[in-house]
């Protein structure tokens, strides 16, 4: 199966999160949109960003991408992922 590069773009309300990068402790930006994608296309992904954003910043125009072999379409990742992720995170 191919895999295909998807990119993403967000924008997020940071004040509940302790930054983009992922952490052993506290909730990140990074963490919750990997976590929504892999219930969505069924395998782990790995979320790399244009840049990192730190505790309590937000972001609009947050570039990142990640690697699947899903064929689920743009549209229906973006429309699912919006319906899971908090109301502070969309794509």
């Amino acid at each position: 199966m191919d895999r295909r590069n998807i990119r993403l773009l967000l924008a997020y309300d940071g004040g509940n999160y302790h930054g983009w990068q992922s952490q052993t402790t506290g909730t990140t930006i990074q963490g919750v949109v990997e976590q929504k994608i892999e219930r969505i296309v069924g395998e782990h992904v790995r979320l790399t960003a244009s840049g990192r954003t730190d505790a309590g910043v937000h972001a609009v125009g947050q570039v990142c991408n990640f690697f699947t072999e899903s064929k689920i379409s743009p549209e229906e990742l973006m429309r699912g992922l919006n319906s899971l992720l908090p109301d502070d995170i969309s794509v």
